[in-house]
Order: C-alpha cells, then sequence, then structure tokens
C-alpha cells in the first residue's frame, strides 16, 4: 500500500515536469536494494528491504547491494546516485539536507533517501 502511493506520487511528479518540460535526461526515482538477482524499490531503503521479505517469507533482509533506480529503469549505486542527483537539483534542501556541515569523506560523496524526500 505505502508502495502504491509512492508509485502515484513519482508519476504525478513525472506528469507536472512533461507538462512543464523540465524533466532532466535521467534522475532518480526511488530507492532499491539488489537481493537474490532481484531488484526491490521503495521510498527508503528499509521499505525494499520489507518488500522483499513480505514476497520471500523471510524474517530479515541483509541487503547484498543498496543503490537507486533512475528513470531509464538503471539500478546506480550511492555514489553515481549522489552526482546524478546533484547535477539534475533533487536534493531535498539547498543545503542538501544532511550534508551541511559535514566533513566526513564518505557521507559527502554517497546518496541517502533521505537527501531526496
Amino acid at each position: 500500500m505505502l508502495f502504491t502511493v509512492f508509485l502515484q506520487k513519482i508519476i504525478s511528479k513525472i506528469i507536472n515536469c512533461l507538462r512543464s518540460r523540465t524533466l532532466p535526461n535521467e534522475y532518480i526515482i526511488a530507492s532499491a536494494i539488489k537481493m537474490d538477482g532481484h531488484v526491490f524499490v521503495g521510498k527508503r531503503h528499509g521499505d525494499a528491504g520489507f518488500q522483499y521479505m513480505q514476497l520471500t517469507g523471510k524474517q530479515s533482509c541483509i541487503y547484498t547491494q543498496d543503490g537507486f533506480i533512475t528513470s531509464k529503469m538503471r539500478f546506480i549505486k550511492r555514489k553515481k546516485a549522489f552526482r546524478l542527483a546533484k547535477k539534475n537539483g533533487q536534493f531535498r534542501r539547498e543545503e542538501l539536507g544532511r550534508l551541511a556541515g559535514c566533513t566526513h569523506p564518505t557521507l559527502l560523496r554517497e546518496l541517502f533517501s533521505e537527501d531526496l524526500w
């Protein structure tokens, strides 16, 4: 149910961008994880992990890989997603959300879903 609402919001944003013709070539549309050769998506990586557990009946979820899905339906890792989101101005706040005043080298180069929504 939560995922359906999230997809509806994404579709609405895409339609609005198309109407205003400001849609970039490729942009981040969802958080994602790779598990057992499959990709699961959600608003947050934890939501994607929850989907995995619901579908498999498993009680826990240790991500094989975590990243993001783009508008071209590509799975990309956090570092590449950070660069794409920054290029497209997708960060939630001008100060890049959690990155304001941050000096940790890894956190400055990786995207987190909290940066976007």
